[in-house]
């Protein structure tokens, strides 16, 4: 069983609009006895409850269209990532368009993490 804080949530939505990711994924929670995870095929909406944590897991070409929607239903923290290094500026300067300029970036080699806490 996972052993993290997040294990302490009573439950998880995570989707994807690749149907064979989300078998990938529900397989992946199986092996590691992990519970409580609603997955769906398909992508966050405008009827997407809120949640205290939201992690994006998406290309910021992808990330930017839908970042006013993924700050909205992040209650605590969103975290973006698949984010290459000379990417940056794309993701900073579209959230400080959207007035949020309190952000912190992670690096691991040439990729980086943006975690947005509200």
């Amino acid at each position: 069983p996972l052993d993290s804080p997040l294990s302490t949530l009573h439950s998880f939505t995570a989707c994807d609009t690749d149907a064979n990711s989300v078998k990938i994924a529900e397989e992946n929670a199986e092996l590691n006895e992990v519970d409580g995870i609603n997955f769906f095929v398909g992508s966050i909406s405008n009827e997407t409850p809120e949640a205290d944590f939201v992690c994006a897991n998406l290309t910021p070409d992808v990330i930017v269209p839908i970042l006013p929607l993924l700050l909205a239903k992040a209650k605590k923290f969103l975290i973006l990532s698949v984010i290459l290094k000379e990417q940056t500026k794309m993701i900073t300067d579209e959230l400080n368009k959207l007035q949020n300029s309190d952000f912190k970036i992670e690096t691991d080699g040439e990729w980086l993490s943006v975690t947005i806490a509200r």
